[in-house]
């Protein structure tokens, strides 16, 4: 699935809200139920697969997963997962949409967006 196109459109606010969204029902689904009946190792295989874009991607991720499924062993407590989770996808959904909005600039026919114009989107 690609993002871009879509993430483009949104305020800095609209990727935090989806950030968010994604962190709480991501770590819900997978800390909060995977991680608790699989245990670490297998629950962060599938986050891996879920989230598989290219390979090397599904590895990062489930890495990824490890580290944050051990914040949830560290604290016991499903907040710290979230909270990294949403940070995570924030940050990377800003990145996508900076990336896209670039890429629509430099398109022949673009329509010369660039980040300034980005705060006037709707």
């Amino acid at each position: 699935v690609v993002l871009g196109p879509y993430l483009r459109l949104c305020r800095w606010y609209d990727l935090l809200l989806l950030g968010i969204v994604a962190g709480v029902s991501g770590e819900i689904l997978f800390r909060g139920g995977l991680h608790a009946k699989f245990g670490i190792v297998l629950s962060n295989v599938v986050f891996g697969i879920v989230y598989w874009i290219t390979p090397a991607y599904a590895v990062m991720a489930g890495v990824v997963g490890v580290y944050i499924g051990g914040l949830l062993e560290f604290s016991d407590n499903l907040l710290a997962p979230i909270v990294a989770h949403s940070v995570y996808d924030f940050l990377a959904f800003l990145v996508v949409a900076r990336d896209a909005r670039r890429e629509l600039s430099v398109l022949p026919g673009g329509d010369d967006l660039n980040d300034s114009d980005a705060s006037s989107l709707p």
